[in-house]
């Protein structure tokens, strides 16, 4: 079976799955989305497909389907044939998702009771089938190699909403990137890809609208296959998708999509009733067996999609293609990449066993040439899988990013620099290769990099939840005082920590990830959990003064490049690739690492390990200068995150490095 919607000789063939409905109808609408022309069932096959082929169609139209069978929630059913549905696999939507009371399956929206016979078609997005859809184009990617990667994660739309050299018409859209200044920009500072924050079809948490609130972040998809119109500057998103991509490969810039499979935008129990839920609540997603009527909620989303289920799997691996093949993309980046490693009942597999979802995804031959990124991770049980995923993936590092954080935060200083040692050279405790391990000291998620250094707590009051929501435990600092300060001393330490923060990243082993505006010192005032917040607060302030951060970060970018040392694709652990030494100079004894109050020392990356100069890199945590004593030759400092810092004198709270000559 061919899922979606096809033509042939015969006419327009219609195929969606639901192992549990007794009649499946494809609905047709005129081009005013709105009056229904044609009402078409399909039948079923022993495998839970259903099917129809039709004559007599328009060339191209507007469609959804309605499902109905069972509307029994106890038993994990909810169909409803009032509801019209997305087809999951709609390449193209027409319309706008409009909060009504019609979308819901039930009448009373606070307890779920009752069943509902308002029709939804006048306030959900339809398919638009065009059978003359252009074939895939033929890419011109970058192909970087993963030791050559360094990835900055950006928002589509907040990247370039207050850019003042692009048409006010364009800021925030995908055809913002067109001209090629905002990769010009990028490839300038020295990263290789962008990662872009989610760009399929999503809809808004039923909280969100009547607080003025939108989902900013787009993590909560109603379509798979189609690039949301929210970026679009025309009517035509899919195009404007592949330009901007091949304007990026243009710059030598690859083009990373987070991408959400782990759920849907139809939320929990009380959620609407958009497309899986109504096509097959049970087969589709993860169900409390306790009570049906619930979902198993690994993600915290609501729901969790059921990965383990062939027909959800063959959904997201042919997503994953459309989006590789016809938009462009060269890698993604797995939201609560662990969910969709689950088996039945939401138990948690080994990522790697042959059957699952994610190990699916790193064989599927069509995508061999795709970067792979997994956030290692959900919040249901034992849903913590940092370093299983295998060869094939790059992995968040959690681990890195709080180990760099304690090393610069003077209250958790005690063990850091002996934690931070495995990260430093690729975090082996964790990884079978350096490569495996994707760095970051901030993401989208979190305070940026400008408030882990200005602010103790966060200051989510903006987003309505009494400050509840978002992390607790930051490991931030706020340098002495919360928030926006005029002392000129505070100021001068919060630059130079994130000097420290920035240049910890991309001296060590592994991919390093810089976040959107890192480099120009933007701030959320202490929001780090700004997902609704579309508006200046998580927009790219490109009129602020970043008082020369962004030259310190485009220098560090380019020595990085000049020194395949600090990029192995293999653990450095033998003494005669690497020594750690005293700030004095002496080999570090085990007694020397038992000690919590060591604050300083270096790092010796041996010249063998490729034709190129050995490298030093130097640290002090301290609040005192140190006397620098390298080994026996000539060594010129490349780079330090202190301008005081000389080939002998390492000052406090720096971290340099230092080239054999």
């Amino acid at each position: 079976m061919q899922p979606g919607l096809y033509t042939s000789s015969n006419g327009t063939t219609a195929t969606l799955f639901s192992a549990n409905a007794d009649r499946v109808d494809l609905c047709v609408f005129a081009d005013d989305l709105v009056t229904e022309t044609h009402r078409l069932s399909l039948q079923p096959n022993k495998t839970g497909w259903w099917s129809g082929t039709f004559q007599g169609l328009p060339d191209c139209f507007a469609y959804g389907y309605r499902v109905d069978g069972p509307y029994a929630p106890e038993q994990g059913h909810r169909f409803n044939a009032n509801k019209l549905l997305i087809d999951p696999y709609a390449k193209v939507l027409r319309g706008k998702l409009i909060h009504d009371s019609a979308l819901y399956g039930f009448t009373d929206t606070e307890t779920g009771a009752g069943f509902s016979e308002l029709d939804s078609a006048g306030f959900v997005p339809k398919g638009w089938f065009d059978p003359m859809s252009k074939p895939a184009p033929h890419w011109q990617r970058p192909a970087t190699r993963w030791r050559d990667t360094i990835v900055y994660e950006a928002h589509l739309k907040g990247h370039s909403k207050q850019h003042e050299a692009t048409p006010a018409a364009l800021r925030g859209t995908y055809a913002a990137w067109h001209d090629g200044k905002l990769a010009a920009d990028l490839a300038d500072l020295g990263v290789s890809a962008v990662e872009f924050l989610p760009l399929m079809t999503l809809g808004d948490e039923r909280h969100l609208p009547p607080l003025g609130l939108t989902n900013y972040w787009g993590y909560n998809p109603i379509n798979f296959f189609m690039p949301t119109d929210r970026y679009a500057s025309g009517e035509d998103p899919v195009n404007e998708v592949q330009t901007m991509v091949r304007a990026l490969h243009a710059q030598g810039l690859e083009v990373v999509l987070d991408v959400v499979f782990n759920h849907s935008a139809e939320g929990d129990h009380l959620g609407p009733t958009l497309s899986f839920r109504g096509i097959d609540n049970a087969s589709y997603f993860h169900l409390d067996p306790a009570n049906q009527a619930h979902y198993l909620n690994p993600t915290g989303t609501g729901n969790a999609l059921n990965a383990s289920a062939p027909v959800v799997q063959r959904l997201v691996l042919d997503a994953l293609i459309h989006w590789h093949e016809v938009l462009g993309m060269d890698g993604f980046r797995f939201d609560l990449a662990a969910t969709l490693a689950r088996g039945v009942g939401a138990s948690m597999r080994d990522p790697r066993q042959e059957d699952s979802l994610t190990a699916r995804i790193a064989a599927e031959p069509r995508l061999a040439s795709a970067k792979l990124i997994a956030e290692p991770w959900d919040i249901g049980t034992d849903g913590y899988q940092l370093g299983r995923f295998g060869a094939r993936w790059a992995e968040w590092n959690d681990r890195f990013r709080d180990r760099a954080r304690a090393l610069w935060h003077p209250e958790h200083q005690k063990g850091a620099l002996r934690a931070f040692a495995d990260s430093l050279l690729g975090s082996a405790s964790n990884f079978d290769t350096p490569l495996n391990s994707l760095n970051f000291i901030s993401a989208h998620d979190g305070f940026t990099l400008a408030d882990l250094v200005s602010f103790n707590h966060r200051h989510n009051e903006r987003n309505a939840e009494d400050n509840r929501d978002g992390h607790g435990h930051n490991l931030s600092w706020n340098h002495g005082e919360e928030g926006p300060t005029d002392n000129s001393e505070i100021q001068a330490e919060r630059l130079k920590t994130s000097k420290a923060l920035l240049l910890t990243l991309l001296l060590a082993q592994g991919v390093p990830m810089i976040t959107m505006g890192d480099e120009r010192r933007r701030t959320q005032q202490g929001n780090n959990n700004a997902y609704c917040q579309d508006n200046p607060l998580s927009w790219m302030d490109w009129s602020a003064d970043d008082e020369g951060l962004r030259d310190f970060v485009k220098e560090a970018l380019a020595v990085l490049q000049q020194h395949p040392l600090l990029r192995q694709p293999k653990h450095l652990h033998t003494t005669d690739k690497v020594e750690w030494r005293s700030i004095e100079g002496r080999i570090l004894s085990p007694q020397d690492w038992e000690d919590e109050a060591l604050t300083a020392l270096f790092l010796h990356l041996k010249p063998k390990l490729e034709n190129a100069p050995g490298l030093i890199i130097a640290i002090n945590i301290g609040v005192q200068d140190a006397e620098l004593r390298l080994p026996a030759g000539q060594w010129s400092l490349s780079l330090a995150s202190d301008g005081t810092a000389t080939r002998v004198l390492l000052p406090s709270r720096c971290i340099a490095l230092y080239v054999a000559v």
